[in-house]
């Protein structure tokens, strides 16, 4: 009788650990996301809009000049690299 508990026992904490196993691996997969989306403005330090700011979207990741191009809100820049910004 005891050994048939230790068996069932040993059974449930390899399956547990198999679920907890394959749950820890899945969960990273939710947290890469691929989708996004340009909004926002310039404030300034008291928190007021500052009028005439030129904006910048430096591409990186998923993101692409086209996804740029048909966001709502325009940068007045697209570019490849932050080392572009020094042109």
């Amino acid at each position: 009788m005891a050994d048939e508990f230790v068996s069932i026992a040993q059974k449930t904490i390899r399956v547990l650990g198999a679920c907890l196993g394959l749950l820890l691996f899945c969960s990273p997969a939710f947290a890469q996301l691929n989708y996004g989306r340009i909004l926002g403005g310039v404030i300034d330090q008291s928190g007021g809009a500052v009028a005439g700011c030129r904006t910048a979207l430096v591409l990186s990741g998923k993101t692409e000049r086209a996804d740029a191009e048909s966001a709502p809100i325009r940068p007045d820049l697209v570019l490849d690299s932050v080392a572009d910004l020094r042109e």
